[in-house]
């Protein structure tokens, strides 16, 4: 199904999208100071094994070794 919209109506919408997107991220940086980052998880992000906060998804850091090794991790 193809929908002919305008290139305005697409430049409003993606102009309302970024600002939305823009608001939200200020408010979860909010949340993530908020945050004690008491649990976190090791997850692979851009290639990378990093430390990620449970509760507000904040990456923490690099995992050390013996969190690895406690995370299943052979290295």
């Amino acid at each position: 199904m193809t929908t002919n919209i305008s290139q305005d109506k697409i430049h409003k919408l993606a102009t309302i999208a970024v600002a939305d997107i823009k608001r939200l991220h200020s408010k979860l940086n909010e949340f993530q100071e908020m945050c004690t980052h008491s649990e976190s998880e090791i997850i692979l992000l851009d290639g990378f094994l990093k430390k990620s906060c449970l509760c507000c998804y904040k990456i923490i850091g690099y995992p050390t070794k013996d969190e690895l090794l406690n995370a299943g991790y052979h290295i």
